[in-house]
């Protein structure tokens, strides 16, 4: 009798051990495992984000260094109107990211630009001088970045603007240089970029508006991108 008691006990004790072993594994190394695949999971997919960024990122900054090499010849410098032009269309044509160029004088009049579509007069109507986009260029000295603004043409997605100061030979500032960019190439960089399978990668300006989706034709909507 003493036997079957021992042995009734050896198995409910294997028992309670079964079920406290399922217990553990069920309640902490599975959800464990899973948290640390979750963790994995967005640890790569931020190393993924980071690495877009700063692709986009020296994107700009190479645009920001050519503006700021073409503000440096000496037909902005001298404000040689006619000589700008000339210069500013060869830029644009050979330029994969600068859609159109423009200059703006020390009081912030349009004096010069690349047309092609739009028709610079339609600018040439007041001083601009009071605006952010001049301002931060020509009385702070610095880069200014305005925020996206999609304008969707033929296909093409550009925003407005990079601006730039002119500075003469002997310093003064003299005006400011305009740039729209083009984005397609930097969107397609970020559609084509190696994914994981699901994964979508979403390029959202500071207000929210999704410039990319890298699963979504963003061109081929009906009414541009998003």
């Amino acid at each position: 009798m003493s036997k079957l008691n021992w042995r009734t006990a050896l198995m409910g004790l294997m028992t309670l051990v079964l079920a406290a072993s399922l217990l553990f594994q069920v309640f902490y190394v599975l959800p464990t495992i899973r948290n640390q695949q979750v963790e994995m999971a967005q640890t790569h997919q931020k190393e993924i984000a980071r690495n877009i960024a700063k692709e986009l990122d020296l994107d700009l900054a190479r645009v920001e260094d050519r503006m700021t090499r073409i503000a440096e010849r000496a037909e902005f410098q001298d404000m040689d109107i006619a000589a700008q032009q000339s210069s500013m269309e060869q830029h644009v044509e050979i330029s994969l990211a600068l859609s159109w160029l423009y200059v703006l004088d020390a009081e912030g009049w349009f004096v010069s630009g690349t047309t092609f579509e739009k028709d610079l007069s339609i600018y040439q109507t007041k001083s601009y001088s009071d605006k952010t986009f001049f301002t931060v260029p020509f009385e702070q000295g610095e880069t200014y970045f305005k925020p996206v603004a999609n304008t969707f043409n033929n296909g093409t997605l550009v925003t407005d603007e990079i601006c730039v100061p002119i500075e003469s030979e002997v310093g003064e500032r003299v005006g400011i240089l305009m740039g729209t960019l083009r984005l397609n190439e930097m969107i397609e960089r970020v559609a084509n970029y190696p994914h994981d399978e699901g994964m979508i990668a979403l390029v959202v300006d500071r207000e929210g508006k999704v410039v990319d989706n890298s699963k979504i034709d963003l061109f081929g909507l009906e009414e541009g991108p998003m």
